[in-house]
């Protein structure tokens, strides 16, 4: 997996076609102290299958992660989709959740099936 931080902006993984049903965990990240996060999932190449998206807050006790948006919509045709975690936005759901992030936080893409789909996440953090 890539990852590239410039300050609150982080590319998490440059595009590329994937084909696996193997769900991706990318590595923990850092809040930075921000209050809330954009992921932004680029799907430029698209036939078949789908991509869900899961933002998830770690606890710094157990270590496990647990769900900061709740339902998220799958991704299932080529375009761009924002799913934002921040306290105050408005809720809408599968994309938007109005809470705060925690210190530390990750993002897993789970696919449908194995076809090959071209996608790049990118995150924003937001203070």
């Amino acid at each position: 997996m890539s990852l590239k931080q410039l300050g609150r902006q982080i590319q998490l993984f440059a595009s590329a076609a994937v084909a696996s049903a193997s769900v991706i965990t990318f590595k923990d990240l850092d809040s930075l102290g921000c209050r809330g996060v954009e992921v932004i999932l680029d799907v430029t190449a698209y036939s078949a299958g789908g991509l869900t998206i899961a933002i998830s807050g770690k606890d710094p006790m157990s270590g496990k992660y647990y769900p900061l948006l709740a339902a998220p919509t799958k991704a299932a045709s080529t375009g761009t989709k924002v799913f934002v975690v921040y306290p105050g936005a408005t809720a809408a759901a599968g994309t938007v959740a109005s809470r705060a992030i925690p210190e530390v936080f990750n993002v897993t893409l789970t696919p449908d099936d194995a076809t090959s789909i071209t996608y790049s996440v990118g995150v924003n953090l937001l203070p």
